[in-house]
């Protein structure tokens, strides 16, 4: 099975969209799965593409994802992060608490779950022919779409202010 990943952040906003796609080979035909969600609490993008790989490790430990992955199976988890892959890679300790909760989420699916766990970099943003590329926008563009659902959602639900930061009744 391989597995897409990918974050989008804005730093105006305080929003992160994180985005997951599985593909799983059967006889020749691609089964896909996807998900993503929102969160305002990463507080940059190589934090939120680090959860995006957190969250997927999390999903397969709740068994929250349709396609069942047994014992010695290898997954492939492929990011177009760098600055996440090296941190992971180099089991670094996390630059605050939520990027640590996340780091060890995936050390420990990676050391206690009996699947094997690879990890590889993709190109980003690239519009080639290739099965990377292809997938690598469709889960850039689900994050995308979760980041722009959630400071939707975050922001109508806020009390509507002038121009001199006094809240107007509706």
């Amino acid at each position: 099975m391989i597995i897409y990943t990918d974050a989008s952040y804005s730093k105006n906003k305080n929003m992160s969209g994180l985005g997951i796609v599985f593909v799983q080979e059967d006889n020749g035909k691609s089964r896909i799965s996807h998900f993503g969600t929102y969160s305002r609490v990463c507080r940059d993008n190589n934090t939120a593409e680090i959860a995006a790989i957190a969250l997927v490790f999390d999903y397969l430990k709740e068994r929250k994802c349709p396609i069942k992955l047994k014992q010695g199976e290898e997954i492939t988890i492929v990011s177009d992060s760098q600055v996440a892959l090296n941190k992971i890679h180099k089991m670094v300790f996390g630059s605050n608490d939520f990027e640590r909760h996340c780091l060890r989420c995936i050390y420990d699916y990676c050391t206690y779950s009996g699947v094997k766990v690879v990890f590889r970099l993709c190109k980003g943003h690239c519009k080639d022919d290739s099965r990377d590329s292809y997938y690598n926008n469709m889960v850039d563009k689900l994050s995308n779409d979760y980041r722009k659902l959630g400071y939707s959602l975050y922001y109508s639900n806020r009390p509507i202010q002038n121009k001199n930061n006094q809240h107007i009744k509706e």
